[in-house]
């Protein structure tokens, strides 16, 4: 009897460690600076933790002085490898702050 406790309640506790780490995936993630191109906003080797449910939920809430990760365009994957970049994968995402808001 106590085996088969232990079992079913180290399988809850499996399930349970595996659909929270499922669901904080989808919510929030880790990306580290890897260049220059934010200094002296951001040094080579910060990690950002992004939430990432906001932008989910509504369009340009985006305000002045914010920071957003976007993946790069296709042409500018381009232009960064041909320049003697490193090849972008599909997980790159580029990081800027916005200047200014249109109108």
């Amino acid at each position: 009897m106590f085996n088969a406790v232990s079992a079913i309640g180290s399988l809850f506790t499996a399930v349970g460690g595996l659909g929270s780490a499922f669901l904080l995936s989808t919510l929030v993630s880790f990306f580290f600076i890897p260049s220059k191109s934010m200094d002296p906003t951001l040094q080579v080797g910060d990690v950002l933790l992004v939430e990432k449910v906001t932008p989910r939920l509504s369009k340009n809430n985006n305000k002045v002085g914010d920071m957003v990760l976007f993946a790069p365009p296709p042409r500018l994957r381009e232009i960064v490898s041909s320049s003697g970049g490193k090849q972008l994968s599909d997980r790159d995402l580029f990081v800027k702050r916005i200047a200014a808001r249109p109108g």
